[in-house]
């Protein structure tokens, strides 16, 4: 899954996209202390001037080099439009504005290198929010209950009726969720593998 380690460089377009891994990352891992830390890096790190890349030899190097350096400054925008679009994500996980979260990950354009991360954080927030119903309310509308979980009122049923849990007259009557249970969008190890991630980014950043 991490396969992009080895295309990571030490340059402009190289350190935003490692902390684009390392903002999902913490995200993902419910550390938006650490992803709004990464953030501030970002806004450090755009204020530096873009690296100048290699000129080329031969005919029409300058050229080449001068497109290059144009290409180079192209991508760091594009880096910089996405770890925007990302720390949106955290921003609204930080006001605890679940809707929102939720309406912004469905309706943002996420490049296809980064869904399936994406796709963790909405199901590790989903999961978090239901484990914060189970143990928070004994009873809880089920608009509320659909909000928080982020689904609409009929999938917020379906998920309800998996989880044991009863509902009636619009009421949700959650129960205790053991802790050995999960909604199966990470295992241990793969939690594990995400900390490994996250460690590896920032030794890539201090280098």
């Amino acid at each position: 899954m991490y396969e992009f380690q080895e295309g990571l460089e030490e340059s402009n377009v190289g350190i935003f996209r490692a902390y684009r891994y390392g903002m999902l990352t913490t995200l993902i891992l419910n550390d938006v202390v650490g992803a709004q830390l990464v953030w501030k890096r970002v806004l450090e790190q755009k204020k530096k001037p873009l690296e100048k890349v290699a000129s080329s030899k031969g005919k029409g190097g300058k050229n080449e080099a001068s497109g290059a350096q144009e290409s180079n400054g192209d991508e760091v925008g594009n880096e910089l439009s996405l770890l925007g679009k990302i720390w949106d994500l955290g921003k609204q996980l930080k006001l605890k504005d679940r809707k929102k979260f939720y309406a912004l990950v469905e309706s943002t354009e996420w490049p296809s290198e980064v869904q399936p991360f994406i796709a963790a954080l909405r199901i590790s927030v989903r999961e978090r929010m239901t484990r914060f119903i189970a143990t928070a309310y004994r009873s809880v509308p089920l608009d509320k209950c659909a909000e928080l979980m982020g689904f609409s009122n009929k999938e917020a049923e379906a998920a309800i009726s998996s989880l044991s849990w009863r509902c009636s007259d619009g009421l949700v009557y959650p129960k205790p969720i053991e802790e050995s249970s999960s909604s199966g969008f990470a295992s241990d190890a793969q939690l594990r593998e995400l900390g490994d991630l996250s460690k590896f980014l920032m030794e890539f950043e201090a280098q």
